[in-house]
């Protein structure tokens, strides 16, 4: 049981870290979108 437990919570926060990997990656596209965009108008 308590391996169960060891192995859910391990994934857990694999997926978690996944996650905010994605998130800042994802973060830093818009950042770079933005910034193109803001060049081309000015």
């Amino acid at each position: 049981m308590y391996f169960i437990n060891y192995i859910l919570y391990t994934t857990a926060i694999e997926s978690i870290k996944e996650k905010e990997i994605l998130a800042k990656s994802n973060f830093e596209i818009e950042r770079l979108k933005f910034m193109c965009y803001c060049e081309t108008k000015l």
